[in-house]
């Protein structure tokens, strides 16, 4: 295979192929420290939400989770609320069931349709619609494209390859980049499995555009990391957070003083998962 077609798999460099066994203990000696680092987090939080229950698998749960969903106010305010970082309500929590097959999009589509026949369609409404069809749209896109989805330059072949540097990716994954806010969110995906979608996508452009490492090694992270990974939808967001998808604009750089003063104001999020860590080194 080129060099733009092969894979890159985590905590290893590209570009270091002539190092042989150093580059191998190096990433041997990385992935122990990630181990470690998932381990240290106490077992009573290493749920998902933390805070929460476990969710249950199976269509079943899946059903009764929606129910409950559309028998409540929330999908009325889902655009004013989606960008949230912590708690259940403020996303639909959907997606461990669709990207399972324990869900339907297309049942989920219909409960959605019945609520807004009975509550009347709204701003939030609609855009729950929208992410269902955004879910779908990463689907063609694949259909459409195929393996160029995974190449260091995915559909932009006039982009640069990709830079990239083993150990500031390890220190992502570990949530230990020296930025609070970026750490909050990587301790959390590695001790429960999930971020919300605001936090996705803050700290892969910060991966990407700030520490300087390959796109496909933090979607490769998420994939090992997420109770709802989804092939197309992880893939076909890194590769517009890169700048290497359909999106003319080029990538998209989150800057994460501005992200946390937004949606983490009183630092409470940074707070709880900074205390976790010191729990986790005592």
């Amino acid at each position: 295979a080129s060099t733009d077609e092969s894979p890159l798999p985590p905590c290893s460099s590209r570009g270091s192929r002539e190092s042989g066994g150093a580059t191998r203990d190096a990433d041997a000696a990385a992935a122990r420290r990630l181990r470690a680092c998932r381990r240290s987090y106490t077992v009573e939080l290493a749920s998902f939400p933390w805070w929460w229950p476990d969710f249950a698998g199976g269509e079943g749960a899946a059903l009764a989770h929606l129910a409950r969903y559309f028998a409540s106010d929330r999908p009325q305010h889902y655009k004013a609320t989606r960008n949230g970082l912590s708690g259940v309500g403020f996303s639909s929590k959907f997606s461990p069931w669709l990207a399972q097959g324990a869900l339907s999009p297309r049942v989920a589509f219909a409960a959605l349709r019945r609520h807004e026949a009975a509550q009347g369609v709204s701003e939030g409404s609609y855009w729950l619609w929208f992410e269902l069809l955004w879910r779908d749209y990463f689907r063609f896109l694949h259909l459409q494209h195929g393996r160029r989805l995974y190449r260091a330059r995915g559909l932009n072949a006039a982009a640069p390859p990709p830079a990239h540097d083993p150990a500031a990716f390890v220190a992502w994954c570990e949530g230990r980049t020296g930025h609070a806010f970026i750490d909050a969110g990587m301790r959390e995906l590695a001790a429960t499995g999930w971020l919300s979608n605001r936090m996705r996508q803050v700290v892969a452009s910060f991966l990407i555009h700030d520490l300087g490492c390959d796109w496909r090694a933090g979607a490769a992270w998420f994939e090992a990391q997420l109770v709802d990974y989804d092939v197309y939808s992880n893939q076909g967001n890194w590769l517009y957070i890169a700048g290497r998808g359909t999106d003319p604009r080029g990538g998209r750089r989150f800057d994460p003083d501005r992200q946390a003063a937004t949606y983490d104001a009183d630092g409470a999020y940074r707070t709880r998962w900074a205390e976790l860590d010191r729990r986790g080194d005592d």
